[in-house]
C-alpha cells in the first residue's frame, strides 16, 4: 500500500510540473499574440509546425522550439532559440527595420 501512494505522489507532482509548463507556454503565446498586434503591418509574424514543415525546419536549421528568425531582404539576420520576453523580441525587431 505505502508504495502505491509514493508512486501516486510521484505523479502528482510530474502533473503538476506538466502543467506549469503548459501554462507558461500558454503565457508565451499570448505575449507573441500581443506582440503581433502591436507592430502591425511593421513585421509578419508566423508560425511554423515543423512536424508538418520538416523542410523548414532543416533549411533553417531549427533544433528547438520555439525558435525566432527575423528576414530582412529574405534573408535570415537575427535568430534565437526558446522562449523569450516580449521586449527583447520587440526590440530585435526594431534593430532590424
Amino acid at each position: 500500500m505505502r508504495r502505491d501512494l509514493r508512486g501516486a505522489s510521484v505523479w502528482k507532482d510530474k502533473l503538476e510540473e506538466i502543467e506549469k509548463q503548459i501554462s507558461k507556454a500558454d503565457q508565451f503565446e499570448l505575449q507573441v499574440q500581443e506582440l503581433k498586434n502591436e507592430i502591425g503591418a511593421k513585421a509578419r509574424i508566423i508560425k511554423v509546425d515543423i512536424d508538418k514543415n520538416p523542410g523548414a525546419a532543416q533549411k533553417y536549421q531549427v533544433k528547438g522550439v520555439p525558435t525566432f528568425i527575423l528576414f530582412k531582404d529574405g534573408n535570415p539576420v537575427w535568430r534565437q532559440s526558446g522562449a523569450i520576453p516580449k521586449l527583447m523580441l520587440t526590440n530585435a525587431i526594431k534593430s532590424v527595420s
